[in-house]
């Protein structure tokens, strides 16, 4: 518990940073005391962003400070998913990473649609993502699954057939189709801690597994997909990319994935020197995974 209230201070301190760095830059005639209660407000979201559904209503209040670039120059990209999406909110990360390249015809705007633990069948049941979709004109809506779904057959038989459900109403607005594809819990103790039953839960299993139906959705919808596990795979062995549990990402692992969801959108080669890498991650550390992005897929 320690830990986690740590963990979510620290989030809400990085916050309190950048908009610190907001406000004297674009809202110079705010008051000091209004300062003090949106601090206030975020140290609490910082604690609460370790419990969910909290997070996702973190994620949300962030995305206050970057509104004014909810605009036609925008691509506009919506995250539909669990905490694999928001533990360190990709949106945010990706409209970061956006917002510090030179060109602003890369710049980014998002927003993300998370429960803990969903899965794309429990989405579709809940109704909000599917609102979410028609509120706003997106270029992209990603679909990411329920961590254990590859595992288990008729969770991939759901997740196919919820996926095609929302490719449907994604493809109707307007709007093209992303898969997140995810990746295998670090280890058989942490994969038998998650999943019941007598099934194979080892590394190689799950991650063929996630390759597997990601990839038979994707070819199957006419989609794209940016496959997470490879690129994690191939990272520096001395970078942690899970969390403690062993199965969700750390800021390095969230911060890998934005990073290539931005290479994936625009098709770039290489990233601006001055890319954004989050406070709490050591900048050695955020410039190696830009190398690793940037080099990712070379022949």
């Amino acid at each position: 518990m320690i830990s986690a209230l740590f963990y979510g201070y620290k989030i809400s301190i990085d916050v309190l940073i950048d908009m610190k760095q907001f406000n004297n830059k674009n809202k110079k005639d705010k008051s000091s005391n209004l300062s003090v209660a949106i601090g206030i407000i975020l140290i609490i979201g910082g604690v609460l962003s370790t419990v969910s559904p909290f997070n996702s209503i973190l994620s949300y209040a962030f995305q206050k400070d970057y509104t004014e670039y909810d605009n036609n120059k925008a691509i506009k990209v919506l995250f539909i998913g669990n905490s694999y999406t928001s533990t360190h909110p990709l949106d945010i990360l990706l409209m970061k990473i956006s917002l510090s390249q030179k060109n602003q015809y890369y710049h980014v705007y998002s927003e993300s649609n998370t429960q803990g633990g969903y899965t794309l069948s429990k989405h579709w049941n809940n109704g909000s993502a599917l609102n979410d979709i028609n509120k706003k004109k997106w270029n992209y809506v990603v679909l990411q699954g329920q961590s254990g779904m590859p595992l288990i057959g008729k969770n991939r038989s759901a997740f196919l057939k919820n996926a095609k459900k929302f490719d449907k109403e994604i493809k109707r607005s307007g709007a093209r189709t992303v898969f997140f594809a995810t990746w295998p819990y670090q280890n058989s103790k942490t994969a038998n801690r998650l999943i019941k039953g007598n099934i194979p839960t080892d590394y190689n299993t799950h991650y063929r597994g996630i390759q597997s139906i990601y990839g038979k959705a994707a070819k199957t919808l006419n989609a794209s997909a940016v496959y997470s596990a490879p690129l994690r795979h191939t990272a520096p062995k001395d970078i942690n990319l899970y969390k403690e549990d062993g199965s969700h990402p750390s800021l390095a692992g969230s911060y890998l994935v934005a990073l290539a969801f931005y290479k994936h959108l625009f098709s770039i080669t290489k990233f601006d020197e001055n890319t954004y890498i989050p406070s709490d991650l050591d900048k050695s550390v955020g410039k190696r995974l830009i190398k690793h992005v940037e080099d990712f897929g070379k022949k």
